[in-house]
């Protein structure tokens, strides 16, 4: 192959170098994929008491409706329900009552917290997935553009443009003829 017909070089190293470029890890893309995938793991091990570093439930809500609790029952235990008596049978039922609440009202708040995060994680996944094949393909795009150009300027000898001013020549001729 004579050296005519080789791609420029400097052509050539702005292609590679876009290519590493490409290529090359993104620490930041890393790190949130590490905690969008603690998460889901977490999630996927069954084990809900432990909770992943990165994320963060709803403890305002819980603490309300405790704090609401707490003042229907009053600061002796009777509150609302010792109203209109002091009977013990009813004062106890009721703390049972609103202790069975508040559990089953925490509880949904907990799960519904893990649905939030696991939600959350995924969709950063798929961000992260789609923003990094977008950034590849603009660095990929840059430098293939770069180097189509320098291909299309490299000198063409003579022969071969006669050569070629000569086929399309040709082919017009031909098709008046016809």
């Amino acid at each position: 192959m004579s050296t005519k017909n080789k791609p420029d070089p400097i052509a050539t190293q702005s292609y590679q170098s876009s290519l590493a470029q490409a290529n090359a890890p993104n620490k930041h893309a890393d790190v949130l994929h590490q905690q969008a995938m603690n998460v889901i793991d977490a999630a996927n091990s069954g084990d809900y008491t432990k909770r992943p570093k990165s994320i963060f439930f709803n403890m305002a809500d819980p603490a309300q409706r405790q704090r609401q609790r707490s003042m229907i029952s009053g600061a002796k235990g009777q509150g609302v329900a010792g109203l209109g008596g002091a009977d013990p049978n009813l004062i106890a039922l009721n703390k049972e009552n609103v202790a069975a609440h508040q559990a089953e009202d925490d509880a949904g708040q907990y799960e519904q917290d893990w649905k939030e995060a696991t939600g959350a994680a995924g969709a950063q996944e798929g961000d992260l997935a789609a923003l990094e094949q977008s950034r590849r393909l603009g660095v990929l795009g840059s430098g293939t553009s770069l180097y189509g150009t320098a291909l299309a300027n490299r000198t063409t000898p003579l022969w071969v443009q006669l050569m070629n001013s000569a086929a399309r020549g040709a082919g017009s001729a031909a098709t008046m003829g016809a």
